[in-house]
């Protein structure tokens, strides 16, 4: 009988919602680094994979926490905790006291609930990751013990550390919207241009939501793929003219950043982290020449289009780096609020 389970808990809905949101939106915030800060040296090339790596961070963040979320199974003994690749058993007589935490917020609020072990490990549960909280806890609340002054002596504020987190993202995520203050116009002499054989003809590639772009094989380069797509591929007005433009065979003149040509086609310079191991085959085109070297990929909507994406990035980035300092000073005040308690009760 003492291995049935009497309660297990169930992850919250919502919960998993907003941390898919998170997921999407900071993911979006790479696609805005990635297509909108073009590195100039290679300061601000590790700047942009700084960037980068904080961000692939908090996603991977997010996806970890949600296929290690604690899992709580019940029984008349004891309980477990089950995780990723993880299951560990507590006995309810190892637990010395238990005390909770509520945490106020102007949009949310959520309480901690902490399980305090004789060898001095803390148990945090939070009540809003549990669609059934109250229900499989209080199993485990009725059968251990509490220690008032214990209690007491643990009931320490931790909002000031969330008030330093809170500051520190918040900088970060203002500095990375600072990627995104650059409204030059792109002109045509801001590219290095070479000529080579097509490999084949130009194709269409066809994506999800209408998300196309031009492939371009070269003869000289066929372990590149070149690629006319985003802002550049909107920049070509008319697909069907620009295809019978060029057949195989024929002699191309392509515009590149001078960065992806001194890496990659005169190899002038080494290649970064992010160049080997997620575009090191991929070359965007930045301009393309026809017969009568005469550009065909209109840098008037592409600058349109750049100035558009900027404004969304630095509304996103500005935004969500208010919303942080807001959360750091709230966070620092239910500190001080938090701490005038604890020491009152202790002085009670």
């Amino acid at each position: 009988m003492n291995n049935k389970i009497i309660a297990k808990s169930e992850r919250s809905l919502t919960n998993r919602i907003i941390i898919f949101l998170g997921i999407i939106l900071f993911s979006f915030f790479i696609f805005l680094l990635n297509n909108n800060f073009q590195p100039k040296n290679n300061y601000e090339e590790n700047l942009k994979l700084l960037g980068f790596f904080v961000l692939v961070s908090v996603i991977f963040y997010c996806f970890y926490y949600l296929v290690n979320q604690k899992q709580i199974y019940v029984y008349e003994n004891y309980f477990e905790i089950k995780k990723l690749f993880q299951t560990q058993k507590y006995n309810y007589s190892e637990i010395i006291t238990q005390f909770s935490e509520h945490f106020d917020g102007k949009y949310n609020s959520w309480t901690e609930y902490y399980l305090i072990l004789k060898n001095g490990k803390k148990i945090t549960l939070i009540d809003t990751e549990y669609s059934n909280f109250h229900s499989f806890y209080s199993k485990i609340e009725k059968r251990v013990r509490v220690s008032e002054e214990l209690n007491a002596k643990l009931s320490e504020p931790k909002f000031f550390i969330y008030s330093i987190i809170c500051g520190i993202v918040g900088i970060l995520i203002f500095y990375f919207s600072s990627f995104f203050y650059d409204f030059k116009k792109i002109e045509n002499n801001d590219f290095v241009y070479f000529t080579n054989k097509l490999k084949n003809e130009i194709t269409l590639v066809k994506g999800r939501k209408g998300k196309n772009h031009f492939v371009i094989q070269l003869t000289d380069f066929s372990n590149y793929e070149f690629k006319i797509s985003g802002r550049n591929y909107d920049g070509i007005f008319d697909n069907d003219e620009f295809l019978k433009t060029f057949k195989s065979g024929d002699i191309i003149t392509i515009g590149l950043n001078k960065d992806d040509y001194d890496k990659k086609i005169s190899k002038k310079k080494e290649l970064n982290l992010l160049d080997k191991y997620l575009n090191f085959s991929v070359i965007q085109i930045k301009q393309i020449m026809n017969k009568q070297n005469k550009p065909l990929i209109n840098l008037e909507e592409v600058n349109r289009l750049h100035l558009q994406n900027n404004y969304i990035g630095i509304g996103l980035f500005s935004f969500f780096g208010l919303f942080f300092f807001y959360l750091t000073y709230g966070n620092y005040k239910a500190y001080t609020k938090t701490l005038n308690q604890t020491t009152n009760k202790i002085h009670t």
